[in-house]
């Protein structure tokens, strides 16, 4: 799939009177995003699935929760940190913003920086993501006055810092050495990603003929791609 992307933009000029009025046209790219195969099998006896209804326990639906949980994981864990390299580009790719100057710990200073080195008009409606480990060291964070930088989340909406919503990713890294721990910027914009046709769900006991298993197999197919390299920036840490 190929999106289309902007590359630079029509520029305006001071026109005196009369004067020629020169032509600013924007240029265009494209980002190109591949989709790949992740997938996963699960074997089930004829034996569990035929007694599946003593203790109201369905096999069938924890199997699916577990395949589908499985192929999805295994798919969010390239959008986020993919090389690109038969296989997504992941947004944990884009530019280091700022690099922070401790191996294992953050400052206020320092989440501010970064959020001044996406450009501003990427800052409207941006968001931090970090791991558990970087939310629970962020959430400590207190200013001069003793209050605490982190803002919590009313109801269904998500915890702020400095007014931009924060969320939990697994798969960043944790507060070490040359670790990518935070990404800030406009997500919407800067990342593009895809699921081709949605998830795949099969079985069969064809190849399990002998031993009397049921094979429960679940394939989903997606990609991502960095579309605005600017709208998106990372901390590591020292």
């Amino acid at each position: 799939m190929l999106i289309p992307t902007v590359t630079s933009y029509s520029t305006g000029a001071l026109v005196a009177e009369g004067g020629t009025i020169s032509e600013s046209d924007p240029a265009f790219g494209q980002a190109t995003i591949a989709t790949y195969k992740f997938a996963a099998i699960v074997d089930v006896s004829s034996e569990l699935i035929e007694d599946q209804g003593v203790g109201n326990f369905n096999v069938m639906n924890f199997v699916a929760d577990q395949g589908g949980a499985a192929v999805g994981r295994a798919l969010s864990a390239k959008w986020t940190v993919g090389s690109g390299s038969s296989q997504p580009f992941g947004f944990r790719t884009c530019a280091i913003g700022v690099t922070a100057a401790s191996a294992t710990a953050i400052t206020a200073n320092e989440l501010i920086d970064l959020q001044h080195s996406v450009t501003a008009p990427y800052r409207q409606g941006a968001a931090y993501v970090m791991g558990d480990a970087t939310v629970k060291a962020i959430r400590k964070l207190v200013d001069s006055d003793g209050r605490y930088v982190w803002a919590p989340g009313l109801v269904s909406a998500p915890d702020e810092i400095f007014g931009n919503p924060v969320y939990s990713d697994p798969n960043m890294g944790a507060l070490t050495t040359g670790l990518t721990t935070v990404i800030y910027g406009n997500f919407e914009r800067g990342y593009f990603a895809r699921i081709a046709g949605g998830v795949r769900v099969e079985s069969t006991n064809a190849d399990k003929w002998t031993t009397d298993l049921v094979s429960v197999r679940f394939i989903v197919r997606g990609g991502g791609n960095l579309v605005y390299t600017n709208a998106l920036r990372k901390l590591i840490m020292a």
